[in-house]
């Protein structure tokens, strides 16, 4: 079993790295007590539940007495023979305090700002969790991420070779009923011919599939591969952005006539 504990800074950036490690498989559990972090990893492995087998916890200075109450914590998997690694996120104390002010949160250690600054409160919890930051097995420094780098370097870190961080749709549509709003790309594809207008294509429903020629291959107009080209190349040159801002892009194709023609520009992207 893969057990991850996500710690770190107050608004360097936890929650987003447990939203980006849900993306790719985990099972998250945000700011859980640490006296029940033994109970939950037991639970967690005898779980027949797969999704269960890949686990990111969230513990930080929310709670009590935290580094106290994490080293007995930490020491009773060590001794149950527990298996588990530490994420720990960190940003400079500028990035920190401008993240503070914009989000108009109050930090975890000043409820009360007559107590300490943002600052004051930042520093008192580097001294904290010094310790546990020392005995990180990741470490990643956010202060100059966007969001969409931060999920990829989470994803760099964590995402099994086998399965991908993007998911990708594509979908056909008539811009009389309007564009889709989860549209990423969009194509234009009436410049192919319309199967209406092809006599032994006129009648194929969609839920035939994609129809097939004489020889029974797929059949393929005469330009849909240059225009599959230029939609390669397009896309190949924008999957470097869309894989880092997000974990799923929709593709989708305009088309207008016989039912046959969205199946058709649908299978051709």
């Amino acid at each position: 079993m893969e057990f991850i504990i996500v710690s770190g800074i107050s608004g360097a950036g936890k929650t987003s790295a447990l939203h980006a490690m849900e993306d790719i498989g985990f099972y998250c559990v945000d700011n859980i007590p640490p006296a029940l972090l033994s109970t939950f990893y037991e639970l967690c492995d005898k779980s027949a539940d797969e999704r269960m087998k890949r686990v990111a916890v969230v513990l930080d200075i929310r709670v009590g007495n935290f580094y106290e109450e994490f080293s007995a914590a930490a020491a009773k998997l060590k001794k149950d023979n527990y298996m588990y690694k530490i994420l720990f996120l960190d940003a400079n104390n500028d990035v920190l305090v401008r993240r503070f002010r914009a989000t108009r949160r109050k930090h975890p250690l000043c409820p009360d700002t007559s107590i300490y600054t943002i600052n004051e409160a930042v520093n008192l919890e580097r001294e904290l969790l010094m310790k546990l930051k020392e005995s990180a097995d990741y470490l990643i420094d956010s202060s100059y991420l966007s969001t969409g780098q931060l999920k990829e370097r989470i994803s760099t870190l964590f995402l099994d070779n086998d399965i991908s961080a993007l998911a990708v749709t594509c979908m056909s549509f008539g811009f009389k009923y309007g564009v889709p709003t989860e549209a990423d790309l969009m194509f234009d594809v009436r410049c192919l011919p319309n199967p209406f207008y092809i006599e032994d294509l006129k009648y194929i429903k969609t839920t035939v599939g994609c129809a097939l020629d004489a020889n029974g291959d797929p059949f393929r107009f005469s330009n849909i591969d240059v225009f599959s080209f230029s939609i390669k190349k397009l896309t190949n040159i924008s999957e470097p952005t869309i894989d880092c801002d997000g974990q799923y892009v929709t593709i989708t194709c305009e088309t207008v006539g016989a039912d046959i023609y969205y199946r058709f520009n649908e299978v051709g992207v």
